[in-house]
């Protein structure tokens, strides 16, 4: 019997790819509208490893349109991780054209680093066609404290391009002096996303569980706020150790999840692998 049988859920309520719009997220979203509706250029998400910041980027569309004051604007995301710069102007370019451009085979990158004429002419082709369009591009990038310093470079190009530019870089906290400084002084709205608080944790375990058919007070109050402390409030880690823990619990066949379960599941994992809750949760 596997353990969503044991616990009559429906499906796995503690999925990374859950998305939770509560509390501190919430308030991200609204600034990130706020941002799009009055046309400034340049974001900033700042958040700790863990927080969720992908999976916010990656849940934004509908929020964004929803509260789009104008024309739907195009939005497009992309991870910067070991993106070039010619690499991120050809996807832009294909993804924001759509529809508007007649965009043909990829423009030849050349040697990884060098800028490519073609790749940037065809990204500014399909700016321009959004602002004939009379609508505003959206550009979610992620991951830039991984970037390519030439990758870092194009993001002042792709600004500097025209007015209907709203880019937001997502960012980790960890890593925000490491962001040059030109980028941090061009910045017209940080948003925070903080580690959630105990209040924060609590309602994302009625909503998990809601989601998964799950019955209330599986999880007892002691037990969420454990979790809560040994996760700092970082979702992932809530996911991660709020999974294991049911595992557990259905191995030991009891009745609801329990503090002591939740310490023993920490304590033995921890032991075998230090950093088990920076995984990501099945």
């Amino acid at each position: 019997m596997s353990y969503l049988q044991y616990w009559k859920l429906a499906c796995a309520p503690f999925s990374s790819g859950v998305f939770f719009a509560g509390g501190s997220i919430e308030e991200a979203i609204a600034r990130i509208g706020f941002l799009v509706n009055s046309r400034r250029s340049l974001g900033i998400l700042i958040g700790p490893s863990s927080v969720g910041k992908t999976l916010l980027f990656r849940n934004l569309r509908p929020q964004i349109l929803k509260s789009a004051s104008a024309n739907r604007p195009r939005i497009v995301y992309r991870s910067l991780l070991g993106l070039t710069a010619n690499e991120l102007y050809t996807s832009l370019a294909r993804t924001l054209g759509e529809g508007l451009l007649e965009i043909g085979p990829s423009a030849e990158s050349g040697p990884r680093g060098i800028r490519s004429d073609a790749a940037w002419n065809r990204l500014e082709d399909a700016l321009c066609a959004v602002t004939v369009a009379k609508t505003q591009a959206v550009i979610l990038l992620d991951d830039v404290s991984s970037a390519e310093e030439l990758t870092l470079d194009a993001i002042h190009r792709i600004l500097e391009a025209n007015g209907t530019v709203s880019c937001i870089l997502s960012v980790c906290s960890e890593s925000l002096e490491f962001l040059p400084g030109s980028l941090r002084e061009r910045c017209q709205l940080r948003v925070d996303l903080p580690a959630w608080d105990l209040g924060q944790t609590a309602d994302y375990f009625d909503f998990a569980l809601a989601k998964a058919k799950g019955r209330p007070g599986l999880f007892e109050a002691q037990a969420i706020t454990r979790i809560h402390e040994l996760s700092d409030g970082l979702p992932r880690r809530i996911n991660r150790l709020s999974d294991l823990a049911l595992v557990a619990g259905a191995s030991k066949r009891i009745p609801k999840i329990n503090s002591e379960l939740v310490d023993q599941v920490f304590e033995e994992f921890s032991h075998l692998q230090p950093n088990y809750l920076e995984n990501i949760a099945p």
